[in-house]
């Protein structure tokens, strides 16, 4: 029960602070994302602290679960593929400060790259949509539709290997949560992309 509750502020800390910086883009279903700030939600500071804490010394996990789906103009499904991804050291970090209310994120980004070194926690370059963001149960959800953008001028193709869910924050600026290194997923330059990923705690 402890767990199930730490996981469920975990959940509304991801969801409510990026709520707020979009301008109601983002959905928190169920409650008023501008009333649930982090400390609020753990009811004080000493509390978040706390909280931030029992969500270290419970081994709380996080479980990213993505499809990604490549998609012909008329909407066709031409690939698919679904997986899941871990947290990344930024992520730990990320958690604890939004819990202890001493980052805010201000949007949510959905980052590929073609390079890198294991599982890349920053320097991505080229974006899926932006995504939008929901809170369905204890489950955070980013769902996006649309082309990659920052693929390099002229290109009639593009591969990326490596996806990352990155928060961009108040003060900390883009920080990754999750991150995946996939089989290369090839696209055309103007293949729409729908992409579903589920941030959950267990």
């Amino acid at each position: 029960m402890k767990r199930t509750l730490i996981g469920l502020v975990a959940a509304m800390a991801l969801v409510t602070s990026a709520c707020a910086g979009t301008g109601g883009t983002s959905q928190a279903q169920g409650a008023s994302a501008l009333d649930l700030t982090p400390t609020t939600v753990a009811g004080s500071p000493a509390q978040a602290q706390s909280v931030a804490g029992d969500a270290t010394n419970e081994g709380i996990q996080v479980h990213g679960r993505w499809t990604i789906e490549v998609l012909d103009a008329d909407g066709t499904v031409k690939e698919r593929r679904a997986f899941e991804n871990a947290l990344t050291g930024s992520g730990k970090t990320l958690l604890a400060n939004l819990l202890t209310g001493t980052t805010a994120v201000d949007s949510w980004s959905i980052g590929v790259r073609n390079t890198g070194t294991g599982c890349p926690e920053s320097n991505y370059d080229q974006y899926l949509a932006s995504p939008t963001v929901s809170i369905e149960g204890s489950t955070v959800v980013l769902s996006s539709v649309g082309q990659v953008s920052g693929i390099e001028s002229g290109a009639d193709t593009y591969t990326f290997q490596y996806v990352a869910t990155l928060a961009n924050t108040t003060p900390a600026g883009s920080q990754s949560l999750t991150c995946r290194q996939i089989t290369p997923l090839t696209i055309q330059r103007d293949d729409p992309v729908r992409v579903r990923v589920e941030l959950s705690f267990s």
